[in-house]
């Protein structure tokens, strides 16, 4: 799966503002010396923050990441997780929210798919939206042990929550066809 990064996560795909991403995720970054900064807030009363440096393989959004990137489905993730090209470091959001579509046929120059066209969204929605978390970890409903600190670990949670959704979706198309028919045979006798 491709894994596309947003700057925050009012600009994913399915929430307030849609943008196109600027980056995709690649293992290699970590290669590469790419940092987080994670800024923390170190004063509540006086809103003084610290700047650390963690290269990006010891943070803890990167078997997220990775975990994602392992999915062998022609999908595409979006994971609001701001990184800036220029200074290649990624910087931690107020949320970290993970959208799964379809993968759009056109990509940009950079190769990036094209996700975003004149404000229109050009993918389908199959997985994640307003889950009111702050982290990925989150969604699990209780702090991770060390097994779900793994790519492996992301890798079939992500594949069983698609599993979960195409099942859910089913059942509604299942369920749309039987109103539908029934609407249809109502309305039989009437020329």
């Amino acid at each position: 799966m491709k894994v596309a990064l947003y700057p925050g996560h009012h600009s994913l795909p399915f929430w307030h503002r849609p943008q196109q991403p600027e980056v995709l995720f690649d293992e290699s970054m970590a290669d590469k010396n790419v940092v987080f900064e994670v800024v923390e807030r170190i004063d509540e009363d006086r809103g003084r923050y610290v700047t650390n440096e963690v290269p990006a393989k010891d943070f803890w959004i990167w078997p997220i990441l990775k975990g994602l990137s392992d999915v062998d489905l022609p999908l595409l993730a979006h994971v609001s997780f701001p990184f800036d090209k220029g200074t290649e470091t990624f910087s931690l959001p107020k949320r970290v929210w993970i959208q799964i579509s379809t993968l759009p046929d056109e990509v940009d120059q950079d190769g990036i798919p094209v996700v975003v066209v004149d404000g229109e969204v050009q993918v389908a929605h199959l997985w994640g939206g307003d889950n009111r978390t702050h982290t990925p970890y989150q969604l699990l409903g209780k702090e991770p042990v060390d097994n779900e600190q793994t790519p492996e670990f992301w890798t079939q949670y992500i594949l069983a929550r698609l599993v979960e959704a195409k099942h859910a979706t089913i059942r509604e198309a299942d369920e749309a066809c039987k109103i539908a028919a029934s609407a249809a045979e109502k309305y039989a006798v009437v020329p």
